[in-house]
């Protein structure tokens, strides 16, 4: 059976990562999510989950994305670049984390490897 792609962009600004809280879990992630059944490339809920959970447009900066293999899915990011202000959306919560602190909260388990791949750590 072949795993879900689950997609979504890393966006990171003057040292600090924006990250949210989605779904049913408590884990601080990138915006993103499942890759429809209408949807041809992990590029494209990359683009359309950032208008859901937080209202925003995104560009995609580098389009060789970090990939994350999990037993039951597997995560593609790609670092990309906010265009719009943060309007709310779907996202219970979201919030700006300076680098440094990030090791003090509940972090998604890609959140690091996939910030190392794009050499913020």
């Amino acid at each position: 059976m072949k795993k879900p792609i689950v997609a979504g962009p890393v966006i990171v600004e003057e040292g600090r990562v924006l990250l949210v809280q989605a779904g049913k879990d408590e884990f601080w992630k990138f915006p993103g999510g499942k890759m429809e059944s209408f949807e041809n490339h992990p590029a494209e809920p990359t683009y359309r989950e950032p208008k859901e959970e937080l209202g925003i447009e995104i560009a995609i900066l580098e389009p060789t994305p970090f990939i994350f293999r999990k037993k039951n899915v597997v995560l593609y990011h790609y670092l990309s670049l906010r265009l719009t202000e943060i309007a709310g959306g779907t996202a219970r919560e979201w919030k700006w984390f300076s680098i440094e602190e990030l090791e003090k909260y509940a972090l998604a388990e890609n959140v690091m490897p996939a910030l190392k791949h794009f050499r913020f750590i």
